[in-house]
C-alpha cells in the first residue's frame, strides 16, 4: 500500500511540475507577458490533471492486482503528453510571429489530452506484454 501511495503522490508533483512547464512554454510561445500568471494556472491544472490521473492509476492497479501499472500508467502519460504537446509546436509550425499563434491556445490542450491518453494506453499495454511474458 506504501509502494501505490508513493506513486500516486509522483503522479501528481510530476503532473504540477509538467503542467507548470509546459504552461510556461505555451505562453512563451504566444509571446504572453504574464508567463509567471500562466505557470501558476499551469500547475494547478497540472495538479488536478495528476490526481485525475493518480486516482485512475490506483484504480487500475487495484484491478490488475498489481502496482507496477501504475508506474507505467504515470510514465506513458508523461511522456505520451510531451510527445502531444511537442508535435503540436513542430507540426503547426509554432511560434509563427503572427496571430496564427493564437490558434495553438485549441490545438494545444487538444494535443496534450489526446497524447496523455495514448501514452497511458500504450504504458498499460507495455506493463501487460512484459507482465505476461515474464
Amino acid at each position: 500500500m506504501q509502494t501505490k501511495l508513493f506513486f500516486f503522490l509522483l503522479g501528481i508533483f510530476l503532473w504540477l511540475g509538467f503542467g507548470a512547464l509546459i504552461a510556461g512554454l505555451g505562453a512563451l510561445i504566444i509571446s504572453y507577458t504574464w508567463v509567471i500568471t500562466v505557470v501558476g494556472y499551469g500547475a494547478v491544472i497540472g495538479l488536478l490533471t495528476g490526481l485525475i490521473i493518480g486516482l485512475m492509476a490506483l484504480a487500475v492497479s487495484s484491478w490488475l492486482k498489481s502496482k507496477n501499472v501504475m508506474l507505467w500508467m504515470l510514465l506513458g502519460s508523461i511522456i505520451g503528453g510531451s510527445i502531444g504537446f511537442g508535435g503540436i509546436i513542430v507540426f503547426g509550425g509554432y511560434p509563427k510571429g503572427n496571430q496564427g499563434d493564437l490558434s495553438f491556445l485549441a490545438l494545444a490542450p487538444m494535443g496534450l489530452f489526446i497524447g496523455t491518453l495514448l501514452g497511458i494506453l500504450v504504458g498499460v499495454g507495455i506493463w501487460k506484454y512484459r507482465h505476461s511474458h515474464s
